[in-house]
Parts: structure tokens; sequence; C-alpha cells
């Protein structure tokens, strides 16, 4: 039986945590609040007797309210129903008054870590974008991440150690908690954390290092500010337990090296939470069908390792069981790293030891409230994390319902085995209380996220054991290490096989909140005796979701389409030869196939990649997954290196074979003519978007000029341009006049309509009809700058009007659709 004594109160002190640290506002007014205050000795006496006085007064109404009903009672002899009653009524304000205690001191805990961790000197330094030096101890090993540009850099977390102005203060060695500050006044130091962008990724965690970057403000975060690196020295290396650590996970990468793509991604996933070789494939397998979680440590690691410890030594010495079990849980943190599933799990954990070592029983329930009050009172962050939050509802459904929800499967299915229908319950119950949370960051969900879950569960387990065991002999004794991971690789395809299938089928943009309707229905369905109901639904709402999605075509006959991609850019055009040419292929998650649907395009002539940055290569593998093309080029700046070797193998696994192209160089093709670059530019990150490929292409419509990214000194370099070479047959040029060699008909306005733009070249184009290809965003795009600049030029946004058709009399989609009737 769960004891629920505490549940109100952890509830309302994780809600607080939430609140405190996603609100902008409140935070920021209990934040200004407390730096009016010394977090001294006479604080805590002063917080300590308000939370009293709150106390006071929810009692003393209570008293209040109890004279008053006892005056206008006619019974004189209190009754056993008024006992109760009167219990019942006196727990009830003894949780309110908890509740009220729990959510003074969540937001005095709060006040004071945002008053010394978080010092106003390194905040207005951040919002100024200073330069800095500072002395730092690595908190986690580097992730790969990528830039808003589609490039990748690592970036970890890390304690802040000394902070100095650059040039101007002395790093000391000696891990001082204070130092000269970024604005010439000391800044405490300790506890302190900064977000490091652009870090060596060689380093690991425990490492000091001495770094100079630029610092950034960030929102919502545990960490103060974010630091963007130039330079980094290494000064210190980790300690011996984690030298250790490091050596067994480079270890097991390369133990791990020979293996199927499955193997390499899930073993180290399932097994330590490290992603570092989870493809993009196959993290949105995991994603599309639910299960992103199985690649995080969890409870179910605490749990099997503890088993096994127990398992070994008995129950019978409590003091020696309990003091294992702390042991291998303290290492298995440390192999893991400290994220918030895993820290909740351990601190369950413990308190469950506690329990063995003094000889009674952990009530689960009990000690996850007590778990999410002591974070929420000790690191409010962490405490509102989405990991954390995720984890809590999920162990708190299957704490309270899992166990009942079986039993009700089992009675009404007699042949059900009970480790199936435990398994089927606990996956439902799970899905059903997280859905809700996962909702706010991913709007999508599965209808198969249940059965995939439920079929895949009984493969956890071996996975966990053997790569864990695998990890720990990998340095050791790899051919033993070799032998386990092989047999973990079974298990991992069979879980790959089953996240491929159910991925393949699964509509990406399927709603979650579809699925949590599905989820919390079954539930209630098995609750009330009806269980085949709830098959039924799902297998309905399964097969809907793999019948194909209509598409709104567009008119015929079309003669170029902007596409709707979001924050991104992707073209399609007819040429009046006859040839269907697109121009880049919008961000990863674009949907750049719904917009080849709507306008029937069966096949690709020519495919253009203008540079390598991810909003404009992103969509290329769904691109070339679902029509064939007949040639490919791509525009001569190969930066960022990662998004070009990406290009390449996709292109290796289509039977592409790109060619780099510019204005004199170029393969034979009609109707493109490309106007930028010139000559091959020396290739850089920083020069990708002044290097795209600038066409010209000749449709029925007329000539379009799509500008890709290239930015105000292109434009003015095209304009000082003698000449401009067409491509119309092989080696031929037209000469023609600066003038006269950019104008065309329609023009889609470089990057996403920003304020990099060339006012006398936006003159010199002289369209009659303006495009922009961007979506939501936080850069201000479409810019009015860019929008002013073509007059009283018409200019059509994708943000506004979706996908954007133009047909061959010159009229366009977003026009006939603002047409009355």
């Amino acid at each position: 039986m769960s004891d629920l004594r505490l549940f109100p109160s952890a509830v309302v002190a994780l809600l607080t945590c939430t609140v405190l640290v996603k609100n902008d506002v409140l935070g920021a007014s209990v934040l200004a609040l407390m730096r009016h205050i010394d977090p001294g000795p006479g604080t805590v006496l002063l917080i300590a007797a308000a939370i009293a006085v709150c106390v006071r007064s929810v009692v003393a109404a209570r008293r209040i309210l109890a004279r008053c009903v006892c005056t206008h009672s006619d019974v004189a002899v209190p009754s056993h129903n008024d006992e109760n009653s009167q219990g019942a009524a006196s727990a009830a304000w003894t949780q309110l008054c908890l509740c009220i205690v729990v959510m003074c001191v969540v937001a005095c805990t709060y006040s004071v870590h945002c008053a010394v961790r978080h010092p106003q000197e390194l905040i207005d330094a951040a919002a100024a974008r200073r330069i800095v030096d500072v002395r730092v101890r690595i908190l986690q090993d580097p992730s790969a991440i990528k830039t808003r540009w589609g490039s990748s850099q690592c970036q970890t977390r890390a304690s802040v150690l000394v902070v100095g102005k650059h040039h101007g203060a002395h790093i000391s060695s000696s891990g001082v908690s204070t130092n000269v500050g970024v604005s010439g006044v000391q800044v405490r130091s300790r506890g302190i954390r900064l977000l490091i962008r652009n870090v060596p990724c060689q380093v690991r965690l425990g490492m000091e290092i001495h770094a100079t970057g630029r610092l950034q403000p960030l929102a919502h975060r545990r960490e103060s500010a974010a630091l963007t690196v130039n330079s980094a020295t290494i000064v210190r290396q980790p300690p011996w337990i984690y030298r250790q650590r490091a050596k067994l996970v480079d270890a097991t990468h390369t133990v791990l090296r020979t293996f199927p793509e499955h193997a390499q991604a899930l073993i180290p996933g399932i097994g330590l939470g490290d992603t570092t070789f989870v493809s993009q494939d196959v993290a949105d397998q995991l994603r599309i069908v639910g299960l992103s979680h199985i690649i995080a440590v969890s409870g179910a690691h605490v749990s099997l390792v503890m088993g096994g410890v127990l398992i070994v030594l008995g129950r019978r010495r409590r003091l020696s069981a309990a003091l294992g079990c702390a042991t291998v849980v303290a290492g298995l943190v440390i192999l893991v790293q400290s994220e918030a599933s895993v820290v909740r799990a351990a601190l369950m954990g413990a308190l469950a030891m506690l329990a063995l070592a003094i000889g009674t029983r952990a009530n689960a329930m009990t000690s996850l409230c007590l778990v999410s009050l002591l974070l929420s009172m000790t690191d409010p962050w962490m405490a509102s994390s989405y990991g954390f939050l995720l984890s809590v509802s999920a162990v708190a459904g299957i704490v309270l319902f899992a166990d009942s929800l079986s039993a009700r499967l089992t009675e009404r299915i007699p042949h059900l085995s009970r480790s199936l229908a435990s398994v089927i319950a606990t996956t439902l119950v799970a899905q059903t209380f997280s859905l809700p949370i996962s909702a706010t960051f991913s709007p999508h969900g599965s209808p198969w996220s249940v059965l995939v879950n439920a079929a895949v569960a009984l493969a956890v387990a071996p996975i966990t054991v053997l790569s864990l065991c695998g990890v720990l002999l990998s340095a050791a004794w790899p051919a033993l290490a070799y032998m386990l991971f092989r047999l973990a690789s079974a298990f991992t395809w069979y879980m790959a096989a089953f996240a491929e299938f159910f991925a393949a089928i699964t509509r990406d943009e399927f709603p979650a909140w579809v699925a949590w309707i599905l989820c919390a229905g079954g539930c209630l369905l098995i609750w009330w005796g009806k269980p085949a109901i709830a098959a039924f639904l799902t297998l309905v709402l399964g097969l809907w979701n793999i019948l194909p999605v209509s598409q709104d075509s567009l008119p015929e006959p079309w003669a170029f389409v902007i596409c709707d991609v979001g924050q991104g850019s992707a073209f399609l055009a007819r040429t009046t030869s006859g040839s269907l040419v697109m121009i880049d292929t919008g961000p990863e998650d674009g949907h750049v196939v719904q917009c080849l649907d709507a306008a029937h395009v069966d096949h690709i002539d020519l495919l253009v990649l203008s540079h390598d940055h991810a909003d404009h290569i992103g969509g290329l593998r769904d691109v070339a997954s679902h029509v064939p093309i007949t040639s490919v080029w791509q525009g001569p700046n190969l930066f960022p290196r990662e998004n070009q070797q990406w290009v390449s193998s996709v292109a290796r696994t289509r039977s592409l074979a790109p060619h780099v192209v510019w204005r004199s160089n170029h393969p034979d093709y009609s109707d493109v003519d490309i106007l930028w670059p010139r000559d091959q530019p020396e290739s850089s990150d920083k020069t990708a978007n002044a290097d795209s490929l600038v066409l010209r292409v000749h449709t029925p419509a007329g000539t379009v000029i799509v500008m890709a990214d290239a930015g105000k000194e292109s434009q003015d370099a095209m304009l000082r341009s003698d000449s401009t070479a067409s491509v119309r047959g092989e080696g031929s040029a037209r000469l023609q006049p600066p003038a006269s060699s950019i104008q065309s008909d329609y023009i889609v306005i470089a990057h996403h309509g920003s304020s990099d733009q060339s006012e006398a070249f936006a003159r010199a184009v002289r369209a009659r009809m303006a495009f922009v290809s961007a979506g939501t965003n936080t850069y201000g795009h479409p810019t009015r700058k860019a929008l002013s600049l073509y007059g009283s030029v018409p200019i059509r946004s994708t943000r506004e009007c979706s996908t954007i058709a133009v047909v061959e009399g010159g009229q366009s989609t977003c026009d006939l659709a603002a047409e009355p009737g």
C-alpha cells in the first residue's frame, strides 16, 4: 500500500521549482528581492520567522473556523462520524501547513541559489558579451552538438574556480573561490557553473582547464552563463577515479569499433547513457516510436546492480548488504555521470539501503516524495528539469497503479501470464503519466509506443547487464568484453529492428495528445474490464496512422515553387526546356517530402546544394530516398567539414556524384545561370554564406534568381562583375552589362530576409515579385530592412503563405488564395 502523506507537499515542491525556474517574471522578481538581502544567519532567521508566521496564521484560521462550526452545531455529543470528520479535517489542515512550509522553503532556496550562484557581475558581463579568462573544472564529458549553421562543436558544463578579466587578472592554480572579476570587483566563484561551448572534445570529466572566451547570457538554466571558448589549455588532469572511468569508456569504444551500427549505438547508450555513436537516423527512429528513454540511464540500472549485490551478499547481513549496495551504486553514478534520472534513482536506492540497514522495508512512494522534496530544496534546477520530471512522473504512475492494473488485466484475460501483464500495465501507466510532460517539448507521439516498449522491455535487462559487465572488463580483458558485447548485439538487433519497422509506418507528425488519450483510455478500459476495446482502438489508430496523408496539390501547371520548410530553403522549378530543378532541400525537420508530393514531383533532373549549412541541406536524405536524382551540383565552399562529410556519405549511399561548380566551372546544363561565385573561393566556415551559389533559373513564368544566403558583400561584388557566364552549353558565355546581367522577373531574397542586403543590388534586379523562405525563428526574419528594399514590389513569405507556387501566368498561390470567391 502506497503512503501518500508526503505526496501533496512533493507535488507542491516540484510545481514551485518549475514555476520559479521557468517563469521569467516571477523568478526575476524573487531574485531581485534576494539581491538586496545578505544571505547570512540573520536572513535565515528572518525567513524562518516568516515561515512560522505563515504556519501560525493557518493554524489560527483553522481554530477560528472550528469554533464557528461548533457554535452553530446542534449536536451536543460528538459521534464516531464526527470524530472521523474532525480527523480528516485535521489531516487536511496539516497537509496545507506542510505545503505552505515547503513552498516557502523552496522559494527561499531558489532565491539563495540565485543570489550566490548567479552573481550580478557575471550576469552583467554575459549580457555585455565580454571576453573573460576562466579556470573551470569539467563536470561531464563533452557532447557533440549542431550549431544553428549545421556545424558540429563540443559543449560541456563546468564548475568555475576563478573568473577574471581577459588579460586583466591572474588565473590562480590554487582554486581560490574569489578573484578580480569581470567588472573590476571580486566575484564569488564557489558554486558558479558555466555552459562551455566549443570546448576541445578531448577534455574529460574532472579535468581543470584555463579558457578564454566570450560570455553569453542564459535563461532557465542552472548555469549562470555560457562561455564560447576561443582557446583552452588543460592545467590539471582529472582525479584517479575519473581517469579510470575514461579508460573504461575509451576501451569500450575500441572493442565496439567493428560492431554493427545498432550495437555501437545501443550498447553504450543503454548501458552507460553514452550517445556518442547514436546516429541521427537511430535517434529519430527511437524518438518516433517512443523509445528515446532507453538510451538514458534510469532506475532500472540501480535496481539491477542492487539486485546483483543482494544476490551475492544476501539480506541476512543487513549492514554489509547496505554498504555493498551503496558502494556499487556510487560507482555506477561515477560511471554513467550524474544526470537527473540517475540522481533520482540513486537517492531512492540510498533510502532503500538505509531501510535495509535498520531492518525495515522502504515505501516506494514515500522514497519518491522524499527525493523530490530533497532535490527541490537543494537544487531547484535539477528538480524542474525535464529528465527529472519525466522520471518522477513515470515512477509515480508505476508505483500507484501498475500492480492493480496488472491484476485487472490477468483477471479479464486468464491465459495471459503475470509477467507479460505486468510489462503491459507498467508500460501503459508510465506512458500515461509521462506523456503530458514530454509533450511540452515534443508535440509528436506514436500509437505504437506501448506495444514497442512492451516488446523490447524483455531485452533491456540483458543488454544492461551484458553492457555493464562488458564495460568493466573492456580495459582488463578485451576478449571477454568482446564476447559479452557480441551477446548483447543480438538483443540490440532485435530492438533496432522493432524501432526501424514501427518508425517506418509511423507518421512523424502523429499528435502527442492523441497518443496520451490512447494510453489513458487504455488504462481506464482495462480497469473497467474492457481490454479488448482498448486493443481494438489501438489497432484502429495504428491503421489510421499508416494510411497516407492527403496532400493539397499545387495548381498546374506551376512554373516554380518555394517550399514551406520552416526556417530554411527549398526551391523547385520547371525550366523552359522541361527539366525539373531543385535548389536546396531545407532543414532536416522541414518536411520537404510533403512539398514534393504536393507538386507531384516524381524525379529531379538537377539538384543544387548552394552551400553546406544545415537549413539548406538537412533534407537531402529524405529527398534522395523519395525520388530519383539525375545530377547534383554543390557550391564551392565545402564547409562546415562535418556537413560536407555527411553530404558525401548520403551521396555514396544513393549512388550520386556531386559536381562542385562555380560561374566558370560547370557541366553542360541549359536554363540555369550561375551568377555567383565568379571564381573558386578560399573556403572556410566564416565565408560559407558569402560563397553560396546564386542561380538564375529560366521558367515558363519568367526568370527567377535564388539568392541562397549570399549577403551584401557578395551582392555588391555581383554588381561590380564585368560579365556573367551562362550555363547554356559547356564553356559558352554571354557577355552582358553588369546591370542587365542580374535582372530577373522574380527573386528569392537572400538569407531568409535578413538585414544583410544590398540596396543597389535590389534596385538592379528590377523584380516584379519577391519571395522570402522563412519560418518561425528568433532572428527576426524577414527583417524590415529586407522588405523595404524592393519598394512597391509585392513580397510573399512562406511564413504567412506556407508553400508558394507561381503558375505559368505569373500569379502565385498566395495571391490566388487572397482573391475573393
